[in-house]
């Protein structure tokens, strides 16, 4: 999935709903595979990891938690 092409929305911290450019709405659980869109912390730029939670921070942004630390979703690309 293009994450042009998608919405998420936090419902728990243990699963997404993500509606996708040809208006499906899917519920995806953790641990899900996202792909690093660029280098991010120990993460490189292409690498596939996994989301072991979902969060939500304050203003409303979705965080990711991967391997025990917090990444902001908009850094990776929900693989299907």
């Amino acid at each position: 999935m293009d994450s042009s092409d998608i919405r998420h929305i936090y419902i728990d911290p243990y699963s997404l709903l993500v509606a996708t450019s040809d208006k499906r709405i899917i519920r995806i659980y953790c641990p899900f595979t996202v792909q690093a869109k660029r280098d991010i912390g120990e993460i490189r730029s292409g690498e596939e990891v996994l989301v072991d939670m979902v969060k939500s921070d304050p203003d409303g942004w979705l965080i990711y938690i991967i391997q025990g630390k917090a990444y902001w979703y908009g850094n990776f690309q929900v693989i299907e």
